[in-house]
Formats: C-alpha cells, structure tokens, sequence
C-alpha cells in the first residue's frame, strides 16, 4: 500500500511538471513568435524605386472570411498563405457608383481603370448607366485601363485567369460595354447592336489586340457553335455564339500580318511545350469557365491549374526589356462561393496561393524592381461562426445550437444561399432546420446553410484587404478607395497618369494647400531653362559694363564702346584694339569664370529640376559648353599674347558660332519642355489630378480620363 502511495505521489509530480513545463514551452513559444514578428518590422525598409514589373493577383470573392478559413483549411490556423507575410496591408473600400455591395466588372474598373463605375458595366465612368449602349459609345466615358498605359510606354501586358477571358473581371482590362453579359454578339438586344461584344473588342480593338498574354476559357464567345468536349461542356450561364466567328483565326491572322510570332494552345500538353520566347500567346482552354481545380483533368488533354498558366505567363513577360504589367485572377473562388459550395472556394483560395508562390519564385532574381499586389474584388456573405475546437476541420460540425432547435449547425455558413443552401422542411406543420451532423459536410458538393433564400449566394458588402510587396509598396498603408490600387501601380510604374516620369517633391508650407497644388505645378514646369539661357546673355553683358566702368570712367566707356563699333567692321583693327588694351585680359578673364559659372548652375538645374527624359541632353550641353569655353579661353590667350590676327579672327568668329549653336540648342530643349508643360496644365485644367505632396501626404482628385 505504501509502495503504491509513492508511485501514485511521483507520477502526480511528473504529471505535474510535465504540464507545468508544456506550458512554459507553449507561453515561450509565443514570445519567441511575437518579437520575431517584431525583429522584421524593425528591419523593414522602404523600397522607393521603380517598378519595371508589375504583378496584380485578384481573389475573386476572397473576403476576409475567406482568406481566413482558406488558410485554416490549406496550412492549419498557424500556418501562411503565400501572400500573408507581405510587409504591406491595406484596406480596400468596394462599393460601385451606385451600389453598396458591388459586381465584379464594376469593382474591376475601378482597381484597373481608378474610376467608379455603375453595377455591370465595365471599362466607363459612371455616367454610363447600365445597359446604355449609346453612353457607352461616348469616347469621354471609356477610360483605360492599366495594361493600356502600361502599353503606352512599351511595356508587355498579359492576363490569365480560371475564368472566361471575356468575364467581368478581365473585361475591364480591354473593354468598354455598357452590360457585362454583352460577351458575344447572341446576347445584346437589336436596340444595342451598334456597340460591339467583348470578345470582340478583345481581339480586334486596342489594347486588347496588343495584349501579349492571354489565357483563361471562353472559346464559346470567340468561335461559333462549339460543341461539348470531354470535360468540357457548353456554358449555359453565358454567352454563346451563334453568328459564324471565329476569333481565334482572326487573332492569328492579325498576329501574321504584325509579322510577330505567335501560338494558341488549347490544353495542358501545348501549354508545357509552349516556346517562352514567343511574342503573342492566346490560350483558351475551356468552353466557360475552367474547371474547378479538384476536379479539372491534369492530363495533357485536359486543363491547366492557375498555377501552371501564371508560370508560362511571367516566362513570355519577362523578355521585354522594359518591364511587363500582368494580372492574375483566381475566378473560381466566387463561383464556388455563388454555388453555395464553401470547400470548393476554399480550394481555389489554396490554389490561388500556390499561383502566388510560383510567381515569387520566378522573380526572385528581380523582386526589388517588381510590385506585386494581391486583393479582391469584393467579399462574400461567408460566416465563420460557433465554437469549434482547434484540429477540428474547417467544415465539420461547430457545436450544436443553444436555442430552439439545438441542432448542429457548421463553423461556415452563408447569410443567403440558393435552394440548395437554404436546408429547412415542414415537419408537423412547423418549419425546422435540417441537422448537417447527418451530412458529408467535407464533400466538395456539400452546401453550407443559408440563413435566406436566393437564387444563389450573394456578395458581401464588406471591406477587403490589399497586400503588397516591391516598389512603392508601402503606399498601400490605411484604409483606401478601390480606385486608389490604379493609381499605386501607375506611380509605382511610372505609367498612366505618371508615365512623364515627374517626381513631386514632398512641400511643407502653413500657406495652405492651394498654394501648395499651384507651386506643385509651376516648380514642375521646366521653363527655368528658357529664362536662366536668357539670363546667361544679360547677365554677361551686365558683368562686361561692370568691368569696363570699374576701369574707365562713364566717357572712357561710351568711347571704348564707340571705337569697338567703329572697328567692328575690319577685322584686324578690332582685334587689335582689343590686344592692344591690357584691361581686355582681365575682362575676358571675368566674363569667362561668369559664364562657367552660369554653365554650372544650368547643369545642376537639369540635374535637380529637368525631366528625366531632358535630363542627359541638358548635362551634356553642359559639359560641352565648360569645355567649349576652356579651350576657347586657352587659345584666345595665345592669340593675344601672340597679336595672331588671323587666328584671333577665327576664334572670335567660332565663339560667336560656338554660343549660338549651343544656345539654339538650350532653346530647343526648352521648347519641347514649355510645351510638356502645357499639356500638363491642359490635363490639369480637365482632369483636376493633383499629384502635389503636402507633409508627406499623396493627395490624389478623382480624374474625368478623357485623355489617358
């Protein structure tokens, strides 16, 4: 019995220091995983370059919700997604010109074009109602979009997605049409048939056209009467064409005609053999909208995942020199979520992820010079709930209800849902809730309950999340307007409304915000070229008075100048008259240093102040104008001590040639700035974009885009 106490005793202990020590394990763990987190914060550095490249990864219906239970699913709770630990978050206000909770063609126009825009439209401003064909006609409506000024300036574009390439989010990238189901032509009413389909403004119409990469699904809408395919049926949600075109041969032949190279690829196996240093690459793999990818065939017949079409799609991008602007949409996460199918979305979430980390693994080499954002479009009604244990699954059974029917509900459910969401019968003549307990909750096909019927799941409202990394980056740091993503990719590529390359320094002033706006624009202006090439002149002929009067009396200037005048005719004797006055060396002398001078004051100018573009001509004038006058000086000396008429002659004249090429030259380059400026101010006046800086604050106007 004694024996069996002291056992009893010693494993309580254990037990005890066993627990006690699990605890501190567990309570060091947090602080190691706490200050760590606080270890790179410290360390974070701001990157304030360039981006040449720019990768923008939209989660179609990823909300807060789901990114949540995404990563909960695909890494467990103290896991990452691939976009988690991106050192910049902001938050992204959804709402459309006239809806609360928006669609995704008009949240589309606003992350791609900076503009709000009405409930199915896409690519127009907000004076453009839904289903007006004629507004949308109007070309002070259309507004471009990113890959538009990323063509401008000679970038490569591309985009790839899960879903049709004609869908809602990738339309705004290239289209204008007043209804977003205006997809092919079998849809739009006889009234609007004067405004052409967005498969069709995708192949024959700019920027479409000019598009380097496009992969996604769609081929119902670029090809008439296409038939089912293995795994692969006709959409009958969507669009199909009936009128006999086929898009795909017309963006071949145009691609011929362009004399550039060229593939379409239809499956898996063309895809993977795809040579990556073509130029145009068309790749429709799905009647619709690619399968989901836990049921997508991975054969060489069948479909790609995102995944492998982002990889093929940086591969192609990254040949240009210049940089490329690439979007990728993981659209089949708002499908799941539409069909009321919760894991469905959550796979796509995790797939969506894996994109993202390939791409970060190709860009490795050049991630300091690539901006890469990830966000959605808009959230969805997906409610994480109840109280379920950690290690439990995501899907499973949360606990059961306190009240009423005390039946199982799951931890994810759905504020509205379809028929096949909204699970209650009549029992006894009263309405019950169906018990999920019975159910495969971790199907693919299950549907999570809804709280009201609909015709299927509908968006959230809700605010979503931007994460970003690379350039410019940090400029996503508060809440902000959808819009505000167009304008962070423009300032951080320096394209769009920001492709002069103008860098608006940082004023702080207590004159006010006005002045501020107007000095922002007039310091911008280069016409200080203009006015210190004129001052050099006026300047040096002050300095040349001065020093004559500082030798001669007013009489003994008037009449030094009058015989210069005199003489100014023969040659020689002027020259002479020069030589022969030993005052002459040290007026050279001053009017010389004064113009090296002005000559240095032009070169830090056009350092500090000048375009960039104007930035290397105005530096080399300078160069050569110090050089011009040193050499002049030194020969013009030996002239003179030497009294070499012929060569003192020649060098007077060379001078006078000398300054006036230079000048002419200061001139021409001062003109095309006077007249960058105009158009700035032009621009300024219609589109009210103030891109000023006051105490280190961006302070952007919402722009009408008749110009860009």
């Amino acid at each position: 019995m004694r024996k069996s106490m002291q056992f009893l005793i010693i494993f309580v202990v254990a037990l005890v220091c066993l627990t006690v020590k699990i605890n501190a394990a567990d309570s060091t763990n947090w602080t190691t995983v706490s200050q760590n987190d606080i270890e790179r914060a410290l360390q974070r550095v701001y990157n304030e370059g360039i981006a040449k490249n720019v990768i923008i990864f939209v989660a179609d219906g990823m909300g807060l919700t789901t990114s949540t239970a995404a990563r909960i699913f695909g890494k467990g709770e103290e896991g990452f997604l691939a976009f988690d630990k991106f050192p910049h978050i902001g938050v992204i206000k959804t709402y459309s010109a006239n809806k609360y909770v928006a669609d995704s063609c008009s949240t589309a126009t606003a992350m791609f074009c900076g503009v709000k825009a009405n409930q199915k439209t896409t690519g127009l401003d907000s004076t453009v109602d839904h289903a007006d064909c004629n507004g949308s006609l109007n070309p002070q409506a259309r507004v471009p979009s990113i890959l538009k000024w990323a063509q401008d300036v000679g970038k490569s574009t591309g985009f790839v997605t899960t879903t049709r390439v004609t869908h809602a989010t990738p339309s705004a990238l290239y289209a204008h049409a007043a209804d977003r189901n205006w997809e092919c032509e079998a849809v739009i009413p006889e009234s609007s048939k004067i405004c052409k389909d967005i498969a069709r403004q995708l192949v024959e119409d700019l920027p479409g056209k000019n598009i380097n990469v496009i992969m996604g699904g769609g081929r119902q809408m670029l090809l008439s009467n296409v038939t089912e395919r293995n795994n692969d049926p006709i959409d009958t949600w969507s669009c199909y064409s009936s009128d006999g075109r086929d898009l795909i041969r017309d963006w071949k032949d145009d691609k011929a005609q362009r004399h550039v190279s060229y593939a379409y690829v239809s499956n898996n196996g063309e895809l993977q053999s795809l040579d990556t240093n073509t130029e145009f690459v068309l790749g429709i793999f799905a009647n619709g909208h690619l399968n989901m990818d836990h049921a997508r065939d991975r054969s060489s017949s069948g479909m790609p995942s995102l995944e492998n079409m982002t990889e093929k799609a940086i591969q192609i991008l990254q040949n240009n020199k210049n940089g490329y602007v690439l979007m990728v949409e993981g659209g089949l996460i708002d499908f799941g979520h539409h069909r009321g199918h919760a894991k469905q979305a959550l796979n796509e979430v995790v797939r969506f992820s894996d994109a993202i980390e390939k791409a970060l693994t190709l860009i490795e080499n050049y991630a300091s010079e690539t901006l890469v954002i990830v966000t959605s479009d808009h959230s969805h009604s997906l409610v994480f709930s109840g109280y379920a244990n950690r290690g439990d699954s995501v899907f499973g059974v949360a606990q059961k209800s306190q009240y009423g029917d005390f039946k199982n509900y799951t931890s994810l459910l759905y504020a509205t849902g379809g028929p096949n969401n909204y699970q209650f019968t009549v029992e006894n003549d009263t309405v019950v809730r169906l018990d999920p307990g019975l159910e495969d909750t971790e199907d693919f096909e299950y549907s999570q309950q809804a709280a009201v019927l609909t015709d299927e799941v509908t968006h959230s409202g809700a605010d979503v999340l931007v994460y970003a990394q690379g350039p410019q980056a940090h400029l996503f740091h508060t809440v902000h307007d959808q819009t505000y993503i167009a304008y962070v990719i423009a300032y951080a590529a320096k394209i769009g409304p920001y492709s002069d390359g103008l860098e608006f320094k940082r004023y702080k002033t207590w004159i006010g915000m006005v002045l501020v706006e107007k000095f922002c624009f007039w310091f911008s202006v280069r016409l200080g070229s203009v006015i210190i090439s004129v001052f050099t002149l006026i300047q040096s002929a002050v300095w040349f008075m001065i020093c004559l009067i500082s030798f001669y009396n007013l009489k003994d200037v008037t009449e030094y100048l009058h015989s210069l005048i005199r003489n100014l005719s023969l040659r020689g004797r002027f020259f002479k008259s020069l030589a022969s006055d030993p005052r002459t060396y040290l007026i050279l002398m001053i009017i010389y240093f004064n113009l090296m001078i002005t000559s240095c004051i032009l070169l830090l100018y056009g350092a500090f102040n000048c375009r960039r573009k104007f930035l290397i001509p105005f530096i080399a004038l300078d160069l050569l104008y110090i050089i011009f006058l040193l050499i002049h000086h030194i020969f013009l000396m030996i002239a003179l001590k030497k009294q070499d008429i012929g060569l003192g002659v020649l060098i007077t004249y060379s001078n006078i040639g000398g300054f006036v090429c230079l000048y002419l030259l200061y001139m021409w380059i001062s003109v095309i700035s006077l007249y960058q400026l105009l158009k700035e101010l032009e621009i300024q006046s219609e589109h009210q974009l103030f891109k000023c800086r006051s105490e280190n604050i961006l302070i952007p106007v919402r722009p009408n885009h008749t110009k860009y």
